[in-house]
Parts: structure tokens; C-alpha cells; sequence
């Protein structure tokens, strides 16, 4: 069982519009609460005669996602700069009959409930032709079933004009209290308060659920130097999700879809420390019930309104990958690798004509191709001193990612601005890098670890708005643990994002200038790490808008456990 919640507190103030002089200030609390169950019951079995191996597991998971309360409000400042006081005084944008995130006043509660059951069972059998042939022959079943409930209500708070005048100066009250009882409903004859609007839509609640039916073969064929393990398996899916569009339309999806993916994965062993490998997959990516469901949900932190799609298709991926991998000693590696992955339909989020929208397409197609570097080495293989073993307890390893990707919108309407632009949420690299220390001896383990990763779409473009990007950050980490008596006893200290480099989100200005085109070093590490040598992609502040920065602090936590 796995109980935990987020508390979350925005306040944002700030101009809305260059060409207003109008100040912005508004705030949310939002609190979610998560309730996961998850149990599993496992069984092996070992028939001597016949010399099968027999795996079984049956598994249930229980989920509970509640928004009690998420509440919202919205002021309006007539001129911050005035020399008049009442100019600098907020008040409150309280609709009348209305809501939306236009409006202050604004209540949102959730609950989804989703449970999530089923089992697998494999059998084994090793088959021995000969003394440099062996085959194990493999074959397994598995069923998912998930069913989920999900609800939502949202309540607006809404100037009383009914059977009286509202009252203005309650406008100009704090957040604290502008909305306590005293201020609701009919405050004294023919002056009114605030009263509640039920904003809620009926697309604000569906139930869906799916089944999953598979099957498997595969063979793991040895011969000498030479491993192929190939198979296929079979997969049968159905999902429904139901939800209504309007008091008399109701939306219904049913979807069946019986799918086969083969793979393959041959190795070739050069000697006992060499490896190359040759691999083929084919993977689907289907839709889930929020990328399906016409419920819409306003992140005030994005300010974004995201609603899904029933139209969607699943993605199919055909995926190659060739590598060579080098293992010259204990716990040591070298490997390179290229890759490729073949996208049809893959599914995106996307903005929409209203840039305050944004919702999940298929594309037409997609391709995502690269290598990859990784290696892992003890320091003392690099670096040997007399009379010290400080080096064999440390460790390097890194690895990075270099990725091209290119996304085919030829299916889009309208006229799109970028017919052929790279996948969104692709980053074009990813660097991972760490530096270990471990002494058994006395139980001390001291670690340091930076991740980075390049500049990627965060909102593919719409036929009218531009891409909007997540501009790259660089995280680093370090961790020190201590075991005391016997092992039995870990102290752990964590510090992470030490760095604590700002989210920015910014869209490219188009066309960038052209009078300083990069050149050199520069243009090599563009053409390299982003495929373009002027990085067009990249954030100029000076030229690109940036839409919002958020701030970050270091993360600390020190915890204590003991092993009984």
C-alpha cells in the first residue's frame, strides 16, 4: 500500500498584455491525494521427468486519485504604476451566469478510481541437439483487465444579481475572505453577495475499461558462438470508454484490435569479453483513457486547457538497433550503438487554433534514429598508485544518446508552419554521467550523478502557432550513505538539483537573423548534438519569446533505517 499527496500553492502576478497596462494577480491550491495498492502472488515449478520449468503470476492493483478542492481565483489591477491609490487596488474577476478560467471564483473536484487485474503463466522447456546446439523453448499467456470510474464537478463563484443589486466593494476584497458566508446570497434587502454557478460540463465524467489477451512463443537458439532469441507474440486488445457530450448525444469508443510482433535479438560472441548484437522489435503504443476521453482539465500552472481526442489511433513502432559492447574486466563496460524506430501514427500533444487549448493527434508518421556511447570503468584500470586501493572502489560510467528525429504532419489541416519538424517530447541528446565511491569495508558509499538533456517540443505546433519549446537544463545530484553495526543500521543523506537551473519554455522567433551564422567549434557541436549548425531551435534570449520561467530550489532529505 502506497499512500501519498501533493499540497501545491501557485501565486503568479504580472502584465498579460505588452500593449496593456493592466496587472494580473491570481492563485491556486491544489492538493491531490494517491491511494495505491498493488499485490501480486507468484508461483515456480520444476518437473523433473519431463524437465519443464513452469512461472505463474497473478496480480491486482487498486488505484485512487482524489481532488478534493482545487480552488482558483483571478484579479485584475486597473494600473500598478498609478499615482492613485484605488487604480492599484485588485479586484476580483467574479463572473455573472458564467464560469471558466477567465473568471476567478473558480472550484474543482476529482475523483478517479481504477483497478487493475490479471495473471501470466510461462512454460519452459531446454532442448539439447547435439554439443554446440541447444535450444529453450518458451510459451506464455497473459490477460489485463483494467476498469476505471472517473468524475468530475466544478462550482464557480458568481456575482448575485437576482432580486438585487451585488454589492461592488466585496470586489476589492483579500483572498482570505472575500468569500466567507457573510458575503453570500442576499446580504440586506436588495443588496446581494455571491452565489455559486455549477460550471460542470457532461463531458466531465466517462467510464472506460479494457482487456488485454496475449500470447507468446520464443526460442533461445545457441549454436557455438552464435545466440539467437526470437519469437512472437500475439496480442488481442479491446477498449471501451463511455462518456456524454450533451443531454442527448453520447459518446461511445470500442475499439478491437488483434496485433503481431514478431522480435529478434542475435549475438554474436567474438570471445568471452566482445560482443556484436543485431536486434528487431515490433512495439504498439495505444491510447490511454485520458488522451481518449473529451474531459478537458485547466492547469493553472501551464495555463493550458487539455482535453483528449476519441478519434486517436494506436502507434505502431518498428524498432532496429545494432551494437558492439566490450566487457574488459569485472563490473566494466564499453558498448556503441546505433538505432533506429519507425513510427506510423505516432501520437502527439498538440495546440490547438485557440493557443490556450491543446489535445492529442496522430501524425502520419515518424522516424527516430541515433547512437549511443555507454561505458562504465573502476578508476584503477585507468589510474594505479603504490600502496593505495582508494581507485578500485571508484567507479565512472556515462553514456549519451545523439538523436535525430522527424516528425511527417503532411496529414495536418490548414497550413501548418512546420511540415516536417522533430517528435515532440524528442530531445536530439541525452547525457547521463556519474562518479561512485564504495568501500565495503567500512560500509561507505558516496555518489554523484548529472543528467542532461537537449531542447525538445513541449507543444507541437498547431496551423497557426509555432512549436513551443522546453529549453534544456542540467541536473546534478549527490548522495552519501552510511551502514553501521553489522550492516543493520543506513544513514542517507540526499541532495538533489543542486544546480537548480530554471524551466523555460519559449517559442523560436522565425526566421532567425542571419548576420551572425555560427562557425567552427560551435557550428560542429550544433550539427552534432541538434542537426542544424545554426541550432535555430535553441533559445536566444534576445531574439525569442519567452513565455514562462519557472524557479527552482535544492532538494535535502536525510533518512534512517534499520534491517531487522
Amino acid at each position: 500500500m502506497s499512500i501519498n499527496s501533493n499540497d501545491l500553492v501557485v501565486e503568479r502576478y504580472g502584465i498579460k498584455d505588452v500593449t496593456d497596462v493592466r496587472a494580473t494577480k491570481a492563485d491556486v491550491r491544489w492538493f491531490t491525494s494517491n491511494r495505491i495498492f498493488s499485490g501480486q502472488l507468484n508461483g515456480d515449478h520444476y518437473f523433473t521427468k519431463p524437465k519443464i520449468k513452469l512461472n505463474w503470476t497473478g496480480f491486482y492493483s487498486d488505484i485512487k486519485r482524489e481532488i478534493p478542492n482545487l480552488r482558483r481565483n483571478l484579479f485584475s489591477i486597473e494600473d500598478p504604476n498609478s499615482t492613485n491609490p484605488a487604480a492599484r487596488v485588485p479586484f476580483a474577476l467574479i463572473a455573472i451566469n458564467n464560469g471558466g478560467p477567465d473568471y476567478g471564483g473558480g472550484m474543482f473536484f476529482s475523483d478517479n478510481k481504477e483497478s487493475i487485474y490479471g495473471g501470466k503463466f510461462d512454460v519452459t522447456k531446454k532442448v539439447t541437439l547435439g554439443e554446440d546446439f541447444s535450444n529453450d523453448f518458451k510459451i506464455g499467456s497473459f490477460i489485463q483487465i483494467r476498469e476505471r470510474d472517473f468524475s468530475a464537478r466544478q462550482l464557480q463563484y458568481n456575482q448575485l444579481t437576482l432580486g438585487g443589486t451585488f454589492q461592488e466593494s466585496l470586489l476589492t476584497l483579500p483572498n482570505e475572505t472575500i468569500f466567507n458566508v457573510a458575503n453570500m446570497g442576499v446580504i440586506s434587502p436588495g443588496v446581494n453577495g455571491f452565489t455559486l454557478f455549477d460550471a460542470t460540463k457532461f463531458t466531465d465524467s466517462y467510464t472506460a475499461g479494457s482487456v488485454l489477451n496475449a500470447g507468446y512463443v520464443m526460442l533461445d537458439t545457441r549454436y557455438k558462438r552464435f545466440r539467437l532469441v526470437w519469437g512472437l507474440r500475439v496480442e488481442d486488445f479491446h477498449q471501451i470508454l463511455d462518456s456524454r457530450l450533451s443531454e442527448t448525444e453520447y459518446l461511445k469508443v470500442d475499439t478491437k484490435k488483434t496485433d503481431l510482433l514478431p522480435s529478434a535479438n542475435l549475438i554474436y560472441a567474438i570471445n568471452k569479453k566482445q560482443n556484436f548484437r543485431l536486434s528487431f522489435s515490433k512495439t504498439i503504443n495505444r491510447p490511454e483513457y485520458r488522451e481518449l476521453a473529451p474531459f478537458g482539465f485547466y492547469d493553472f500552472t501551464t495555463q493550458f486547457f487539455t482535453q483528449g481526442n476519441p478519434d486517436l489511433k494506436r502507434a505502431s513502432i518498428n524498432n532496429y538497433d545494432f551494437r558492439y559492447e566490450v566487457y574488459p574486466g569485472k563490473g566494466q563496460l564499453f558498448s556503441v550503438s546505433y538505432f533506429l524506430k519507425d513510427f506510423q501514427y505516432p501520437i502527439e500533444l498538440i495546440q490547438q487554433i485557440n493557443n490556450n487549448t491543446v489535445t492529442y493527434e496522430n501524425a502520419k508518421s515518424a522516424k527516430s534514429s541515433g547512437i549511443e556511447f555507454e561505458f562504465r570503468t573502476l578508476l584503477s584500470s585507468i589510474l594505479s598508485f603504490e600502496n593505495t586501493t582508494f581507485f578500485d572502489n571508484l567507479t565512472l560510467f556515462s553514456n549519451i544518446a545523439i538523436i535525430n528525429s522527424s516528425v511527417d504532419v503532411s496529414n495536418s489541416s490548414g497550413a501548418n508552419p512546420e511540415r516536417n519538424r522533430p517528435l515532440q517530447g524528442q530531445s536530439p541528446y541525452v547525457f547521463n554521467a556519474g562518479l561512485q565511491y564504495q568501500n565495503n569495508d567500512n560500509g561507505l558509499i558516496i555518489s554523484a550523478n548529472m543528467n542532461r538533456v537537449g531542447n525538445r517540443i513541449y507543444l507541437a505546433s498547431s496551423e497557426v502557432e509555432p512549436s513551443i519549446w522546453e529549453k534544456a537544463r542540467t541536473f546534478l545530484d549527490f548522495q552519501i550513505a552510511k551502514t553501521f553495526y553489522k550492516n543493520k543500521l543506513e544513514l542517507r543523506l540526499n541532495v538533489q538539483n543542486v544546480l537548480a537551473q530554471d524551466l523555460i519554455f519559449y517559442q523560436n522567433k522565425e526566421p532567425k537573423p542571419q548576420n551572425n551564422p555560427q562557425s567552427g567549434i560551435t557550428a560542429i557541436v550544433n550539427s552534432i548534438f541538434t542537426g542544424d549548425l545554426r541550432n535555430d531551435n535553441g533559445y536566444d534570449s534576445d531574439v525569442d519569446d519567452l513565455l514562462w520561467r519557472t524557479k527552482f530550489g535544492q532538494t535535502f532529505s536525510l533518512s534512517l533505517s534499520y534491517n531487522f
